[in-house]
């Protein structure tokens, strides 16, 4: 659990761990660099309870405190926390009894986004997926659904297996400072795995806490972040040999939502002229992501009628309205 700067939230996150009906466990916590009191909480924590482990570091960024935690880590499974979420009753003995009874490399289970502003809950959504086992060779037939239904875009909603982690030499990349992160990780995990599987029980709860979470505050590195996420993601498709012109639709659908939109949306923030925004979008036609048959309409007969909209807007080089739609929906 990388800490920084945590308040009062510290304590829910730790005790929610703690007071798991599991309890052979290590706890890591990582100072990075914490200047509100919580690197005194944290040694309290190791003080009360021995499982409890602390590191405290200079502040360099929520990669390089998970990377120092995974090089000490002793576990037969390593998992994740923000330090302001929580873990549900059973997630540890649940999902390592279940990863353990079927050698996965790793298990992903379901969690809950809680969107919280001025002290109030005002949104609360969740994935979900039956409960299965993933061979490598069923990766590609998933791929895009595991995308779509967030499977992917975390780790703290996962158990990874210790010795896949470090044969394959897995770290967080310290190239990713607001966002990105989790992503990246678990692009190299699917590369490599042999064995997945997914849970289908909420076990975690992730507070989106408007001017305090990551995730709710500006990045001027997002176009960047965007390319490495389109470049990791292609990389997939190399190892299992996925060609998107036999998959158009899915690929379609998960190029304007997942990578078109947040485009979109990071340009749009730059402190930079209209036009050469314009030129920046114009661009990304120019780029071996993008495949004629986008052309084609395709997304007329996908689900989420916004993100066609999104799409015929981008086709059109409505930018304007592109940007006025974004800004509406902050």
């Amino acid at each position: 659990m990388p800490v920084y700067n945590s308040d009062n939230y510290l304590k829910t996150a730790v005790d929610s761990i703690l007071n798991q009906s599991f309890k052979d466990i290590e706890l890591i916590l990582v100072d990075d660099g914490s200047t509100d009191g919580s690197s005194e909480r944290c040694d309290e924590y190791a003080r009360q309870d021995n499982r409890v482990v602390v590191i405290h570091q200079k502040n360099g960024g929520i990669c390089n405190a998970r990377n120092a935690a995974l090089k000490i880590a002793r576990g037969e499974y390593i998992g994740f926390s923000d330090h302001d979420d929580e873990f549900l009753p059973g997630l540890l003995e649940d999902n390592y009894t279940y990863a353990k009874e079927n050698g996965l490399d790793f298990v992903k289970f379901c969690k809950k986004w809680v969107f919280i502003e001025n002290g109030k809950i005002v949104a609360e959504k969740h994935n979900e997926h039956p409960k299965c086992i993933l061979m490598r060779e069923d990766v590609p037939a998933h791929l895009f659904e595991l995308m779509d239904k967030r499977f992917l875009s975390c780790v703290w909603d996962a158990f990874f297996r210790t010795d896949f982690l470090r044969q394959h030499h897995i770290l967080f990349d310290p190239f990713f400072k607001m966002g990105g992160e989790d992503y990246d990780f678990v692009f190299q995990c699917l590369r490599h795995v042999q064995k997945m599987g997914i849970n289908d029980g909420i076990y975690y709860f992730h507070f989106i806490r408007k001017n305090f979470s990551t995730s709710s505050k500006p990045n001027p590195q997002a176009v960047g972040y965007q390319k490495r996420f389109i470049d990791n993601f292609f990389a997939i498709l190399d190892a299992y040999k996925i060609d998107v012109n036999k998959c158009q639709l899915k690929y379609a659908y998960f190029y304007t939502k997942f990578y078109l939109s947040p485009s979109v949306q990071a340009i749009m923030k730059l402190d930079t002229s209209f036009k050469e925004k314009g030129k920046m979008l114009d661009d990304l036609k120019l780029e071996p992501y993008y495949h004629n048959f986008l052309e084609n309409n395709l997304l007329t007969v996908c689900r989420h009628r916004f993100y066609y909209f999104i799409w015929m807007l981008y086709k059109h080089r409505a930018y304007r309205l592109l940007f006025y739609l974004y800004k509406r929906l902050k």
